[in-house]
């Protein structure tokens, strides 16, 4: 699937551009009150293209170190969970004698008098 995106996004960048250039016109840009400049067309839909690349490329890396802050965090939180189970597992636990009333000795390993 992500290879047809990308075969529709060439060829809907290569259809920009073409249309830019056989309509090889320019436009008026105005850079501040006073001051205007023709622009060809193609170079503002490149201008575009160039832009939107940048943001997604931005965009990518800023999500990538997202997932790697995650990553540590995940790390981090794994290693402490192992370290309280290790823990745990060292604690041991005292036998505590407990008195069982004469009826219910049927399942008891020992009873007292």
């Amino acid at each position: 699937m992500s290879i047809l995106k990308n075969l529709v996004r060439f060829a809907l960048l290569a259809y920009l551009i073409v249309f830019a250039y056989l309509n090889s016109g320019s436009v008026l840009i105005a850079l501040y009150p006073g001051e205007e400049r023709d622009v060809p067309a193609v170079l503002l839909v490149i201008a575009a293209i160039a832009i939107g690349a940048a943001v997604m490329y931005l965009t990518m890396i800023i999500d990538q170190l997202h997932l790697k802050a995650e990553i540590k965090r995940k790390q981090k939180r794994l290693h402490q969970l192992e370290d309280e189970n290790r823990k745990l597992k060292e604690v041991t636990v005292e036998k505590i004698p407990v008195e069982i009333p004469k009826g219910h000795s049927e399942h008891a390993d020992t009873t007292q008098d």
